[in-house]
């Protein structure tokens, strides 16, 4: 995960993640979102106008009666994939990776369940609870992997061997106090 924004999925807070994920990344690559309609201008304006930018767009049923009574995704009836900017190979425009991960996130924490009463009170609880599942679980430094017989982190090479749980923790403070006086 190279970047993450908790808050309202709204143009404020889109913008503010895609400057966050420009900078967290460099040279060409290609992005693509669900189509959410500030990420049309979000996306180029953090990155120019030439990044390989694709939205996949996904219309929905309206639900009968007995589907509305029941908790349960619309049903897909039609799924377009369009280019926003750039040259971005289409037949990889998709969300299917960050949809897998967002269910991973609501099956490991509670609080992210649906339909549950597992939720915090305080904003800053919740976004530390979610920094310390990303850095678990997310960015793979202290979980082995089972398929891999290690963390992904060491596979990656972006760590030399699985970390503790007290490394883990030392580590996301050093970035949250640099962060902080960054800001």
């Amino acid at each position: 995960m190279l970047a993450s924004r908790v808050g309202k999925r709204d143009p404020d807070n889109t913008q503010d993640f895609a400057q966050q994920l420009r900078a967290t990344t460099s040279g060409q690559f290609q992005i693509s979102t669900d189509g959410f309609t500030p990420y049309q201008t979000s996306i180029p304006d953090a990155f120019g106008y030439s990044v390989n930018f694709g939205q996949i767009v996904k219309s929905y049923s309206n639900p009968q009666e007995a589907e509305r009574r029941r908790y349960s995704p619309p049903t897909i009836i039609k799924t377009e994939r369009k280019v926003v900017c750039g040259n971005p190979d289409q037949s990889r425009i998709g969300t299917s990776i960050v949809e897998r991960h967002n269910l991973s996130t609501r099956m490991h924490v509670r609080r992210m369940t649906r339909l549950t009463s597992a939720h915090g009170k305080k904003w800053e609880n919740h976004e530390a609870m979610l920094s310390l599942w990303y850095w678990y679980c997310a960015y793979n430094f202290t979980r082995v992997h089972s398929t891999l017989k290690s963390t992904p982190a060491v596979a990656a090479g972006l760590a030399t061997e699985t970390w503790s749980i007290e490394r883990l923790l030392t580590e996301v403070a050093k970035v949250e106090r640099k962060y902080a006086t960054l800001n």
